[in-house]
């Protein structure tokens, strides 16, 4: 246990802009240089805990650029190589999203992106594709420093193996869903909702925390169109359907806090219901959080949560705004 104790101990020195610290010869140009790095909170991302930092390396040491290794070959897109074996971590490639894309075009037609935002975005280069397999799965949206750094010429020539870009804009519908039946196969991400949401014109729900909480507890996050009364009016769903049904496909659900602000998931729409598109843990996490300030206990998607009294779930609809907002507002 002493052992332990002595490996895993916190030590002045990890903490650098604590008073005792600054005070240690060469303090201030280490806390200068650490403006370059960052420290990631397990409590604070739900992940674990981790530190980033950046380094330039501005040459070569002792070795002439002429004795440089030059760039191996086989390497298409910014990414993994495209011939010979790779970590599965770099198994992804990356390209600039170019206007002429016919699946850009597909995304911005479907969902009525701002043109003028999307052209900016194009000029600045600051939109990639993310393939796997060879075939567009996401689209990323970076800052002006990742896509300088994308550009740049390394020293020693060879090509940095990006494992992740951005923040995903637009991805691809989970496998075998809505297979044949949605419009396009293309739907918001969950990470870019709030991001995509200022841009789009088309494919927009409002629901209330009523809904929110029905469609939460309910099976697979899915609930009858017809249990929603309300869902689709005055919406833009059904804009190419001659004979008014809706068009399945991707949504933005937006739904309401208790400060009567959006909070916003993405969502899909089948021929008979709305889902949400978001994973079994944020969905028990926020159902779960909402049921313990209340007294419920159980899980998302069925159990004793889901069978909750109607008492419970009406203030569980009252709590959720105020549990998204928090949401909304963490730390990346």
């Amino acid at each position: 246990a002493d052992g332990a104790s002595k490996r895993w101990q916190l030590r002045p020195e990890m903490f650098p802009f604590t008073k005792e610290a600054s005070s240690e010869p060469g303090s201030r140009a280490i806390a200068e240089q650490l403006r370059c790095c960052a420290r990631f909170y397990p409590h604070r991302a739900d992940t674990g805990g981790f530190f980033v930092a950046l380094f330039r390396k501005p040459a070569l040491a002792g070795v002439p650029p002429s004795m440089a290794p030059a760039a191996p070959a086989g390497l298409g897109d910014t990414g993994a190589p495209a011939n010979g074996r790779a970590h599965p971590l770099l198994m992804a490639r990356w390209r600039r999203v170019k206007a002429e894309d016919t699946a850009w075009q597909e995304i911005c037609t479907f969902f009525g992106l701002d043109e003028t935002w999307t052209l900016a975005q194009l000029r600045s280069g600051l939109l990639f594709w993310q393939l796997l397999g060879g075939e567009v799965a996401r689209v990323s949206l970076v800052s002006q420093g990742v896509a300088r750094m994308v550009d740049a010429t390394p020293s020693d020539r060879k090509p940095l193996p990006w494992v992740r870009l951005g923040v995903f804009l637009f991805e691809q519908l989970p496998r075998n869903f809505l297979q044949g039946a949605a419009a396009t196969r293309w739907q918001v991400a969950a990470e870019g909702a709030a991001l995509v949401a200022p841009l789009v014109g088309r494919r927009r729900l409002q629901i209330g925390a009523g809904s929110l909480a029905k469609l939460l507890r309910a099976p697979h996050r899915q609930v009858l169109l017809e249990e929603l009364p309300g869902v689709l009016v005055g919406t833009t769903v059904h804009e190419t359907m001659s004979d008014g049904r809706h068009v399945c496909g991707g949504v933005l659900v937006s739904a309401t806090d208790g400060a009567g602000q959006p909070v916003e998931l993405p969502g899909a729409l089948t021929p008979q219901m709305l889902r949400l598109l978001i994973d079994n843990r944020e969905a028990e996490a926020l159902a779960e959080a909402c049921g313990e300030a209340l007294g419920c206990k159980g899980r998302a998607g069925g159990g004793a949560l889901a069978a909750a009294s109607p008492g419970c779930w009406r203030g569980c609809a009252e709590c959720i705004g105020g549990l998204l907002q928090r949401r909304k507002r963490a730390p990346a």
